[in-house]
């Protein structure tokens, strides 16, 4: 990671976070962040928009999201902002 970067801020920050959440809740091995959660930097307003999108239209494919225990073997496999024909 490079020094001063983005994500080298994003990294303190949560781990600044973390280290306080613990301290307050006296929990010191608590979980504090979603696991298997990334962040992404918006590149441009088309993925910006792709993104919203996204998050307008998420709760009705519940029943199609990889995530969900009941959804049938036909679900979605890939995030709005990688696909190149959106």
């Amino acid at each position: 990671m490079r020094p001063h970067s983005l994500a080298s801020w994003a990294s303190g920050f949560k781990s600044a976070v973390t280290s306080r959440i613990r301290k307050l809740w006296k929990k010191p091995h608590a979980t504090v962040w979603q696991e298997d959660y990334f962040e992404h930097i918006i590149r441009d307003e088309a993925e910006l928009l792709r993104i919203r999108d996204y998050i307008l239209s998420n709760p009705a494919r519940w029943k199609l999201d990889r995530e969900n225990p009941e959804a049938g073997p036909d679900v979605e496999d890939e995030w709005p902002w990688n696909r190149d024909d959106a």
